[in-house]
């Protein structure tokens, strides 16, 4: 079940006050701010509809005018005036959030999860983490968000099955390099490893060229 009440905050101290709806959902764990365009307010009914789908998702929203559509104006405030209304309506928010009693009941079990991203003549699956990968991966193509480092030098504690593919998570060095450990094998992270490709590529064809000019006698000095 998800309630409406309507706020006022102040905007700027020039600007004065204007105008906030906060819905909010009984099991909401997430608060999303936003505002309205240029050509419409926070009552217009592409507002109501983004904060009707977020409320059916368990995300509470703030939405709020800014002080020249609270006036009637056709045009935008100055930029220092809408900066600052923003910063006030965040700050609002997060005031009214923190007025919320806190939840009864036990706290709910992190559950992870799997997903098949894509099921053609090779599978793709989307896992939590390598400790969900299961024997039957094997040979499909993994996106996991573990960083998949091999600890002690094991190559199991990277990835228990002989998939295809792994794409990992590289989030940081981790303990004893684990995070970077792969690169050491020559793979590189998914993020680089194409343009890394590329450019070693091309170092390799200019050193070459730059080799053979030594060769033949032709290199500046």
């Amino acid at each position: 079940m998800s309630t409406s009440s309507e706020h006022r905050f102040l905007a700027t101290q020039s600007s004065g006050e204007v105008s906030a709806l906060l819905e909010l959902p009984g099991a909401a764990k997430v608060l999303y701010v936003f505002a309205h365009g240029a050509g419409a307010g926070m009552r217009h009914a592409f507002m109501q509809a983004v904060a009707d789908g977020l409320a059916h998702r368990d995300v509470a929203t703030f939405r709020y005018n800014f002080p020249y559509k609270e006036r009637g104006r056709g045009g935008p405030n100055p930029q220092p005036v809408l900066l600052k209304t923003v910063r006030s309506a965040v700050a609002e928010a997060a005031r009214l959030m923190t007025k919320r009693p806190i939840p009864e009941g036990p706290v709910p079990e992190h559950q992870e999860d799997r997903f098949l991203l894509r099921d053609n003549l090779i599978p793709v699956w989307g896992i939590d983490s390598n400790s969900l990968v299961r024997p039957e991966d094997a040979g499909t193509i993994v996106v996991t968000g573990s960083h998949g480092g091999i600890l002690g030098g094991r190559p199991e504690t990277a990835i228990r099955v002989d998939a295809l593919a792994a794409v990992y998570h590289d989030a940081g060095v981790g303990k004893d390099q684990a995070g970077i450990s792969r690169l050491y094998g020559g793979i590189h992270i998914s993020a680089d490893d194409f343009d890394g490709r590329r450019i070693g590529s091309q170092c390799g064809l200019e050193a070459w060229e730059k080799a053979n000019q030594y060769f033949e006698g032709t290199a500046r000095a």
